[in-house]
């Protein structure tokens, strides 16, 4: 707990550590700071940014920029209160972290464009912001492959299927090539290979296909909306959640909070893009597949996580008519099988007026921590 006088200098020995930790924020246009001490980091975050921290951080999401470890709850309470009334040594803190993590970050735009002007060899050097830990996020990695082939062919009938395969861990430069395998009356099929320094990276087959009149038209029904974007808290990501993370608005719609250890795996968010140019323009597809690599519903079932690796993502798009409001779509993530180290996730996705546009499912390999 923080306080704004000066503990007295005693050292009383906790049952497990201690940590002093420095907040920020810039959800309001500016940066802002917060310090407190806790004995679980994890918790305390999640505590911030569901309103149940101090006053002063109600309403923004924060993120840990620093944190240190005492043995004793007084040597903690000390460090708090020299860090809280030393803005200099926050503002530092503030400005290493942000050259560190955020001064070369790129947006979802910025990153597509560098990487279309790379045409035709399709080199790409990935910033932090979309790595999930030391490899490429997977959502990204599938959204390069098909943006390959869209800059490469024009006049291509609606993306129909795609299945990606994540073969190993994409580092470093990139380097995206495609070819097509067969073009037929009706569809036309690619396969698309992401290879870096360290080999075979994320391999897929796209397949699009002309529409065709047939007697029948059937079509889901649409979903009903009982909650809009407004009506939504932020989703809380693990407290050392990958960077990726940073690019998108995930906001929780139902379900239970990731690593509570909960029975039932069925989770609902809305999320988009935070780069507007991402969901301003008139191709919402690609945009889509990079937000589309949804939190698995496995994570929610868990009390602890030291990693979880995509193996397969299959997808099938049930429409050519990416349109919705201000970026926002709808997806559920679902499971009911976590077994000797993996998960099947269902995943779902709707417009802002609950019209189904997207089905696919994905196999993870989860690697938990001993407490799980």
């Amino acid at each position: 707990m923080t306080t704004d006088q000066q503990p007295a200098p005693r050292s009383i020995p906790s049952a497990t550590l201690c940590y002093v930790y420095l907040l920020g924020t810039s959800d309001s246009g500016h940066s802002k700071s917060y310090v407190g001490w806790t004995t679980d980091l994890e918790k305390r975050l999640r505590a911030h940014n569901t309103g149940k921290g101090a006053k002063s951080t109600r309403g923004r999401q924060w993120q840990i920029i620093h944190s240190e470890c005492f043995e004793t709850r007084g040597d903690a309470m000390t460090r708090e209160y020299q860090l809280k009334h030393d803005r200099g040594a926050r503002a530092t803190l503030l400005a290493n972290y942000h050259k560190e993590h955020i001064a070369d970050m790129k947006s979802y735009s910025q990153m597509m464009q560098e990487f279309s002007a790379s045409r035709p060899d399709y080199r790409v050097d990935l910033s932090d912001n979309w790595l999930q830990g030391r490899t490429a996020f997977g959502g990204i990695t599938s959204a390069l492959l098909l943006q390959s082939i869209l800059n490469e062919h024009e006049n291509l009938p609606p993306l129909r299927t795609m299945q990606v395969n994540f073969i190993g861990p994409a580092v470093g430069t990139l380097q995206i090539s495609h070819q097509m395998l067969r073009r037929g009356k009706n569809n036309v099929t690619f396969e698309a290979r992401l290879d870096s320094k360290l080999g075979a990276g994320t391999y897929g087959y796209f397949t699009f296909g002309v529409n065709r009149e047939i007697s029948i038209d059937m079509d889901y029904p649409h979903k009903k909306i009982t909650r809009q974007p407004s009506a939504c808290a932020p989703m809380v990501p693990h407290v050392n959640g990958p960077g990726f993370l940073d690019n998108f608005e995930r906001l929780l719609v139902s379900g239970p909070a990731l690593l509570s250890g909960a029975d039932n795996p069925d989770l609902t968010i809305w999320t988009r893009h935070k780069d507007v140019s991402a969901y301003a323009g008139h191709d919402g597809l690609v945009p889509l597949i990079v937000l589309a690599d949804a939190p698995p519903a496995a994570l929610t079932a868990l009390t602890g996580l030291q990693a979880l690796s995509s193996m397969n993502w299959n997808i099938n798009i049930l429409t050519d008519d990416f349109s919705t409001d201000d970026g926002w779509w709808l997806m559920r993530s679902a499971t009911d099988f976590i077994r000797d180290g993996y998960s099947s996730q269902l995943i779902e996705v709707w417009n802002s007026e609950g019209r189904r546009v997207m089905d696919s499912i994905q196999h993870i390999a989860l690697f938990t921590s001993p407490k799980s």
